[in-house]
């Protein structure tokens, strides 16, 4: 990764986090480490993970996973649409001894079709987005930040 790189992702996770008209561009937020209480019961797929607790990771660990994800989706081959497409929450896990991110990652589509207001949550920036089946749109994985590479894809599973 170059230093342009963690700079301007940097500075995309600080805007995300403090200016809300900014907030509105960026495709990913990091929520509080409170909301790994959501992962224990996943509706439609299987969780991380056995979760002791939940930490915040660094401005420069989220612009490492952003770097990594596209090429991690790419050898995965799903889902099938382009990443740009995807909200992205970023969750600071502790499973074991290590401290690893969760990803959790839902289309857009989700969050812009007026029909679906009032059924899905639209504080997305601060609370964990969970829905049930979807098929490949929904899905989550986890970051080791160490190691610098993404692991254990998990799908919803379709209706």
């Amino acid at each position: 990764m170059t230093r342009w790189t963690l700079v301007i992702s940097s500075m995309m996770l600080l805007a995300a986090s403090t200016t809300p008209s900014l907030a509105d561009d960026v495709a990913f937020t990091v929520l509080a480490p409170t909301q790994v209480m959501h992962l224990d019961r996943l509706c439609s797929r299987d969780g991380p993970g056995l979760i002791s607790s939940g930490w915040s990771p660094t401005a420069g660990q989220i612009a490492q996973a952003e770097a990594r994800l596209p090429s991690f989706v790419t050898a995965n081959r799903r889902p099938k649409g382009p990443l740009r497409e995807y909200y992205r929450q970023y969750l600071g896990v502790v499973i074991g001894d290590r401290k690893l991110i969760y990803v959790n990652l839902f289309p857009r589509w989700l969050l812009e079709r007026r029909e679906l207001l009032g059924l899905v949550r639209h504080d997305w920036r601060t609370g964990f987005v969970d829905i049930c089946d979807g098929g490949d749109e929904f899905w989550g994985a986890l970051f080791d930040p160490e190691a610098a590479r993404f692991f254990s894809p998990r799908f919803n599973g379709a209706a």
